[in-house]
């Protein structure tokens, strides 16, 4: 029955996902060795906040849901690993990160008008700038605070965000998490300088992409271009 439910759920997130993707995002179940598709694991791509130090940068993340998914959340996993206050070593988001996705509306005083989530009272809300501003925070990887109706869309979305908004108070790594705090100007730069790699890295494999469908489309003239431009996308991790 879990089983079901997980995969009925998924089947859903997919679709709704090549119909409505954010800009710039992509996500996509993990194709196997043998061509079939494992629905559980999606791997998936973030642009860098605009007017952030992330800026331009694209960040990898795998979701895996779990066998109780959707009661249960996924398994957040930035690959490869970050440098940020709440992302442990390996990758792993830490329990103590806010992932939170902004929404503008026309504020009508009702949790039903305010989000689509039938249960959205057990979020944080957090008005700033406006009272048209509103700033939707959860913590996906806090099983008790998990809503069953959170997309992959949100997800996704609330990871951009949770990129330039650490929590400082329980990082997840504790270098990340001084230099952030305690020399901003430092933690900034460096992330900038692998937000420019990450884009570098992107841009590479796209062109390798293009190439090899090209190269399909014309029935393998220029296969030595193909070639090289897979070996430059394999290097982007």
């Amino acid at each position: 029955m879990a089983a079901s439910m997980r995969t009925s759920r998924l089947q859903i997130e997919r679709k709704n996902w090549q119909k409505n993707k954010p800009f710039n995002f992509s996500a996509r179940p993990k194709k196997q060795g043998d061509g079939t598709v494992d629905l559980g694991t999606w791997n998936a791509t973030i642009p860098g906040p605009k007017g952030t130090p992330w800026e331009d940068g694209f960040y990898g993340v795998t979701l895996v849901f779990p066998a109780d998914y959707p009661r249960k959340p996924p398994h957040v996993r930035f690959t490869p690993p970050i440098f940020h206050p709440n992302v442990y070593a390996d990758g792993e988001v830490g329990p103590s990160a806010a992932l939170c996705t902004k929404f503008y509306y026309v504020f009508s005083g009702t949790c039903s008008n305010m989000w689509r989530f039938s249960n959205c009272r057990r979020f944080l809300i957090v008005l700033r700038l406006s009272p048209t501003h509103v700033q939707v925070c959860l913590t996906l990887v806090n099983a008790h605070k998990w809503a069953i109706g959170t997309t992959v869309s949100e997800i996704l979305l609330g990871l951009q965000t949770f990129l330039a908004e650490p929590n400082y108070d329980d990082p997840a790594n504790s270098q990340a998490g001084s230099m952030a705090k305690n020399r901003p100007d430092a933690y900034a730069a460096r992330v900038r300088a692998y937000a420019r790699k990450t884009m570098e890295q992107h841009a590479a494999a796209r062109a390798s992409k293009k190439a090899s469908r090209k190269n399909k489309n014309t029935g393998g003239v220029g296969g030595g271009g193909g070639a090289a431009g897979g070996g430059a996308g394999t290097g982007a991790t």
